[in-house]
Formats: C-alpha cells, structure tokens, sequence
C-alpha cells in the first residue's frame, strides 16, 4: 500500500520529528496512548500511579514488548528514551518537566519539577516515542516498537516500510507499505486518480465533490481538533493592545470561510477548542464586521481616517505569514 501524506520530514527521529513521521507510519509507540473519544490508556506502561498529586509518578511497563532489533523494552530503554527526548527537544523538556527518573526492571519511578496530575496526558505526544537510543542512524532509521520498521528513507520523498514479524500486540495485515510526501494537494488527488497512490491524505477540498461522485474512489473524514487560526506577535507594539486583537477578530468572516473556502468541511469557530469538550469557552463575542472594529480600535487609540487607521500619524499596518501544506490556508489568507 501507498500512502501519500502532505508534509515532507527532514528526518526520521520521532524526538526531533515536528511532522511524527516515525509515530505516524507505526515505527515508533508512546509510552501512553490517547483512544478514539480523547481517554488516556495504557500502552507500554500498563499501569501508573501517584500518591502525592502528580508529583511522583510509578510506571509499570509491559514485560512482552521488544524493539524491531529484539532488544527487550524495559524501564531502563524507557528512561534512556525520555531523557533523549528532552535532551533533543525544547518544547518536551518544558512540557515534561522531569527532575529525575530511577529505572527497577520494567518498574519506572518519575519525580516532577512540580506536581502535574496531568502528566500521563503529555506522554502520549508523538516527539516522546519511545525508541533504542543506542542504535545508529537514528534519523534516517529509528528503531522503535511499532508494527513497522523502516526498510529506507529517501528524505523530501518517502519511507518504506516493512511488516515487523514479532510486534508485541499482533501481527498487522500489510506486509509493506510507503508512506510518500507531496505538499501540493492537486499533486496527491493527481497520484490518487493516476493509481500511484492507493491512499492521500487531505485532498484540496474544492476536490471533494468530483471524488464523493467517483465510484472508483472512497472518501472518509472525520471530526477533528484541528483549529485554523492566527497567532499574533505580541512583542508588535499594536497587537500588545487586546483592542487591536479584539478589532481584527471582529473583522474575520468566518462563515464566509467554512462556505467558499471549507467546502462547509468546517464550523465557524467560537473558540480554540471543539464546543463539545467540557473545558471550550463557548460565550465569544458575536459583535461582528466594520462598526465593531472601528469601537475596539478607536479605545486602542486610533483614528479612522481615509479607510486607515491612524495612531502617532502612522498607519496601522500588519504582515500575515501562512504555508501551502493545508492548501486551504493561502486562501483563508488572501480572504483576511
């Protein structure tokens, strides 16, 4: 099978990895796993525990589970693999926040820089795979856990794979598989339609509709988290000003977006998470368009003259940066 997948890795080494490239071909597992309806669930650790509200932490890891080299995987190999990855990462080194960890036969003891009764939660983060950190080639040629090890990797253009006969939780059915990269969307339905591809991943969504009429084809989507959104730099002296912000989000069309850009493959977003998640704030403000923008950045302190807004004798004036890998982007981009 091929697998065509929009993002293209630089490297394999699923700690550096900002595409999971490794975790997203079943090379490499995480200590803890996260189920289809978002629940935390044993993986390689079958069981945890704290007693002094997620401080300290006691792991128990699976005594069945090997490498794709037949090394055993036992608390020792865990330990080795989380300190590289905090080693190697920035961001799992702020998100873990591991002060020490003492490994017992397949017995892993944690202690926090402070207490985080959420820490099983950030283990399921693909960058925190756990891999044989004394094999070579680990950017090219991770050794993990998973149903798959990799036969090659022809970097920008795809890994190959190969079945890995002794996984731990059952043989899968594909004995091979490529996982390809092309960011261009139009390029993966081509590949699709061509036959040289056998699966793609997020077709341009003005494409939808001829390959839903297309007997030949299968479309499958699923609600996801995924937020489209902006992320303003706050060291810009204007977008300090909650006013600026609060004037630019009234500005932003977002049914205009889920209608001619989303294909309807979308909900307007109230916020940054999915309404039905218990924690979304779902109370946004639902002032919208000119009049709104013009309130928030008069208090900011700006004057609207000629269709300009102008503060000091400066026009307010702003760069919007995005990417071509979701094609839809450029487009949200030139509607803002």
């Amino acid at each position: 099978m091929t697998f065509l997948f929009n993002f293209t890795p630089a490297t394999l080494d699923p700690h550096t990895d900002d595409d999971y490239t490794a975790v997203r071909a079943g090379v490499g597992e995480t200590f803890v796993k996260i189920s289809d309806d978002l629940k935390i669930k044993p993986w390689h650790a079958e069981k945890w525990e704290t007693k002094d509200n997620g401080l300290t932490w006691t792991f128990m890891i699976r005594k069945n589970i090997a490498f794709q080299n037949g090394k055993a995987l036992d608390a020792n190999a865990v330990k080795s693999s989380l300190q590289r990855a905090i080693d190697q990462s920035y961001a799992m080194r702020n998100a873990l926040k591991i002060k020490e960890m003492k490994a017992d036969g397949h017995t892993l003891a944690i202690t926090l820089k402070e207490p985080m009764p959420k820490f099983p939660s950030e283990l399921v983060h693909p960058n925190t795979a756990i891999i044989d950190v004394n094999a070579s080639h680990i950017a090219k040629k991770p050794i993990g856990t998973g149903p798959f090890h990799v036969l090659s990797f022809d970097q920008g253009n795809q890994v190959k794979l190969e079945r890995y006969e002794d996984y731990w939780n059952g043989k899968v059915r594909l004995k091979n598989a490529t996982l390809a990269f092309n960011e261009d969307a139009n390029a993966r339905v081509a590949a699709l339609q061509s036959g040289t591809a056998d699966i793609i991943y997020r077709p341009p969504l003005e494409s939808l509709g001829t390959l839903q009429t297309d007997p030949s084809f299968k479309v499958s989507g699923v609600p996801s988290v995924r937020t489209h959104l902006l992320l303003y730099n706050q060291t810009n002296d204007a977008l300090k000003d909650e006013n600026v912000r609060k004037a630019i989000d009234t500005l932003l069309n977002r049914k205009e977006i889920v209608s001619s850009i989303m294909n309807n493959q979308a909900a307007a977003a109230r916020g940054p998470f999915l309404p039905q998640f218990p924690f979304a704030d779902n109370n946004a403000n639902e002032q919208r368009g000119m009049p709104s923008a013009k309130k928030y950045l008069e208090k900011a302190g700006y004057q609207i003259k000629n269709g300009k807004a102008i503060k000091n004798g400066k026009p307010l004036s702003l760069s919007l940066v995005t990417y071509s890998s979701l094609p839809e982007l450029p487009l949200i981009a030139q509607l803002i």
